[in-house]
């Protein structure tokens, strides 16, 4: 597993993979499609992070190292979070919102992706709303 992959797996994948004490513990949650969206909320961050994905816990920046995954695990399950601050200087308000509640870290409060696609639609509409407007007025 790459520093990437890792970085963008979801609370609750983590802790599935890097968090059972044998395969027959039974208290994990099943993992659904909520985890997909935490993944894509780490994608767009990627993206405008110029390929990467930062982690902060208590405004230090930690190291996400794919040789340790059990500590990584360990910092999320202490505070860590994905940090938004570069994607708030590139991004419009609304599309910063859409990615702060893709990385929600209780996977029922994420939304669904029929939802997320739903407001993509409308902030990319007013997005080039306000991009025609802009170049008509001058």
């Amino acid at each position: 597993m790459n520093d990437g992959t890792l970085q963008h797996l979801s609370p609750e994948m983590l802790e599935y993979f890097f968090g059972a004490k044998d395969e027959d513990d039974t208290s994990l949650k099943i993992i659904g499609k909520e985890s997909d969206i935490w993944s894509i909320g780490c994608t767009v961050l990627e993206m405008v992070g110029r390929g990467m994905v930062s982690f902060k816990h208590d405004q230090t920046n930690l190291k996400v190292e794919a040789i340790k995954p059990k500590t990584f695990l360990q910092q999320v399950n202490s505070g860590a979070h994905p940090d938004q601050s570069i994607a708030e200087s590139r991004l419009s308000p609304n599309m910063n919102l859409l990615v702060a509640w893709c990385l929600i870290k209780d996977p029922s409060a994420r939304p669904t992706a029929m939802v997320l696609e739903a407001l993509l639609t409308r902030v990319s509409r007013a997005a080039i709303e306000a991009h025609v407007l802009s170049s008509i007025i001058g």
